[in-house]
Formats: C-alpha cells, sequence, structure tokens
C-alpha cells in the first residue's frame, strides 16, 4: 500500500510554518489596533466617531434558497445576516475599508451541507467577509489587509462575487475565505495580493491551526482583457474535519470583454492530498447594460490521479434578475456528465437587502 506523503512533506514545511503562524495571528492583532488609530485619525476632520457616516453603507441581508434534485427531495437553506462595509477617510483622503459580514445560516434537508456544518439540518453562525484593509500607506500602492479574507487565487477572487450567490466560481482547492492577512495593492494596470491564513475556514481554530500561502498577480489591459496568475501551497481541513490535506496548486485565469458579453477561462495544476489535479473552467456570460439581467453558461472539468485517473465534467447554466435596488432573484441549473451516478439540479433563491 503506498504510504502517505503529507507527514514527510509537512515537516520539511515545519519552519516555514511556525513563521506563517506568527505572520497569521500578528496581522489580526495589527488590524484591531489600526481600528483605533483610524478612529483617531478622523477627529480633526469631525469630532464624532461614529460608525455611521456618509461613507458607510449597512444592509439587513435576507435570503431563502430552494434546491430541487433531479429524483430527489426538495432542500432549502435560509440566511439571515449583516453587511456592513465602511470607508474611513480622513483629510480629503481613504485610509482604510472595514467590511463585516457576520451571517446566520439554517438548513434543512441538505443531503450534502457545507462542511463546517454539522448535519443537514444544522445551524451555524458564517463568516463571509469580515476584514480591515489598511490603504493610508501609499495611497493604494501598498495596503495590510487583515481578518476572515478571500484567498487570492484563480479567477473567483477577480470576479468578486458576494458571499450569498448562487453563482459562485471557487475552484476545487475547497477553500474560499480563511482567517489571517494578506498585502496588497495596485501599481498602474497590474493588482497583486499575498496571503498568509491560517487553514480553518470558517471557525478560529486555536488548538491546531495549519497554514496557507497564496498570491495572484493580475494585469488589466485598457478595459477589454485581464489575467491573473496564482499559487496556493499549505495544509488545510475541510470544515470540522480533524485530518490535514497538503494542497499545492498553480493557476492562470483570463477574461475577454467584448461588448455585453464576458468570456472568462481558468486552469490550474498541482497537487491535492496525493492525488495529481488538474483542473479547469471556462464561462460566457452577458448582461443588460443597465446590469439588471445577468445571464451565464459555465463548464467546468477536473482529472485527479492516485493510481488511476478519475475524471468529473460539470456544467452551469443561471441568470440573475434584479428587478429592484435591494433584490434580486436568481435560478440555476447543474448537472454532472461524468460521474458514475450522473446527477443535476434546479436552484433559486430569492435575496432582500434593506
Amino acid at each position: 500500500m503506498k504510504k502517505n506523503i503529507i507527514p514527510s512533506r509537512a515537516h520539511a514545511f515545519s519552519h516555514t510554518a511556525v513563521l506563517a503562524r506568527i505572520f497569521s495571528t500578528g496581522i489580526v492583532a495589527i488590524g484591531a489596533s489600526l481600528l483605533s488609530m483610524l478612529a483617531a485619525a478622523e477627529r480633526p476632520v469631525n469630532s464624532s466617531t461614529s460608525w455611521m457616516t456618509d461613507n458607510t453603507r449597512v444592509a439587513l441581508d435576507m435570503a431563502a434558497r430552494q434546491i430541487h434534485p433531479a429524483g430527489g427531495s426538495d432542500q432549502n437553506i435560509f440566511f439571515v445576516g449583516l453587511d456592513y462595509h465602511r470607508v474611513v477617510t480622513a483629510n480629503n483622503r481613504d485610509w482604510a475599508t472595514i467590511v463585516f459580514q457576520p451571517t446566520f445560516a439554517k438548513l434543512n434537508h441538505i443531503a450534502k451541507p457545507p462542511p463546517y456544518f454539522s448535519d443537514g439540518n444544522g445551524k451555524d453562525l458564517q463568516w463571509r467577509y469580515a476584514y480591515i484593509n489598511y490603504t493610508g500607506l501609499s495611497k493604494g500602492a501598498f495596503n495590510i489587509k487583515a481578518g476572515h479574507i478571500e484567498l487570492p487565487f484563480g479567477a473567483e477572487s477577480n470576479e468578486r462575487l458576494n458571499g450569498g450567490a448562487l453563482r459562485q466560481l471557487v475552484s476545487d482547492i475547497q477553500k474560499k475565505l480563511d482567517w489571517g492577512g494578506s498585502i496588497n495593492g495596485v501599481l498602474d494596470s497590474f493588482e497583486y495580493e499575498v496571503a498568509v491564513t491560517r487553514g480553518s475556514t470558517n471557525d478560529w481554530d486555536t488548538k491546531s491551526p495549519t497554514e496557507i500561502f497564496s498570491g495572484r498577480l493580475g494585469y488589466y489591459g485598457q478595459q477589454k482583457y485581464d489575467f491573473g496568475v496564482s499559487f496556493i501551497y499549505g495544509d488545510y481541513r475541510v470544515g470540522k474535519a480533524v485530518d490535514e490535506t497538503l494542497n499545492h496548486r498553480v493557476g492562470l485565469d483570463y477574461r475577454y470583454y467584448f461588448r455585453n458579453y464576458t468570456w472568462l477561462a481558468e486552469i490550474s495544476i498541482g497537487e491535492n492530498g496525493e492525488r495529481q489535479t488538474q483542473y479547469g473552467m471556462t464561462e460566457l456570460s452577458w448582461k443588460t447594460p443597465s446590469e439588471d439581467l445577468f445571464l451565464y453558461g459555465r463548464v467546468r472539468h477536473q482529472r485527479k490521479t492516485l493510481v488511476f485517473p478519475s475524471a468529473e465534467s460539470t456544467i452551469f447554466a443561471g441568470l440573475r434578475w434584479t428587478p429592484l435596488r435591494n433584490a434580486d432573484l436568481e435560478l440555476q441549473y447543474t448537472k454532472d456528465l461524468d460521474s458514475a451516478k450522473a446527477q443535476e439540479k434546479v436552484e433559486a433563491q430569492l435575496r432582500f437587502r434593506l
């Protein structure tokens, strides 16, 4: 039987992991101290240090999602959360962006619940984005972000999708958000971000955290196209699992814009545990000039090899309709093409932001 290669690699990774743990914990502490500094910075302009200013957006985010799998019983999820977004400004200058999005979710009869839920009828507090991005050092060229952040990997990080949307582009790395920190910025036509996070996903795991290094460098070409290169390396846990999985991957993503159409593609190669992994995704989307209607079709393919190769392909088709500024309706059809038990489902979500 083939031996597990993860312990040896984890041992080789241990020295860097110690530094990563210090950095990821310390940068969150820095973020907390920055909050008081930013509040003090505003006092010369406005004696009020209220969290509600002209640069603040606050909304109650509520959604109901219905899932209808072919040949199965209906399932649903309910979300209620807070969406707080603030740009801290002082002396005619932006100093930081604060985002805080705690969300309570309740599952009902979910056949494959997200890994951080105990079962298909569980309820839990989800942390979507919850961070401070300090931009006052160099007018956006070098920023420091700390909190519950998105891993800068692949097309998902560039798309900046809201965590509650049906349409998600996250690849098979099984992670989107994690606790930690990053350095990021924009230099001419380039955007960069390099992050060190704890590998604990939704929960702040203080007993035995792992570490993840990730990063992306993107280029934007005159509003017609953009592309990026990404990497991810580290140990992670999927939800409440005890065992760690080594994941390292490099990827490339590309977008091309033509009128109201966008073509998106992403590929990545690497290793997930002991499996050699290749991943590919492409999507074509269209939106109205007012962006009240958005249509998309996407194909995703992944190939994993342990001893023998296995492959899975999935197609998605969906729409988002926004009849009101604070309400939208989403529909998505999903079909697995290559699995032994090909499955398909239809999802619908109604969302309000008050």
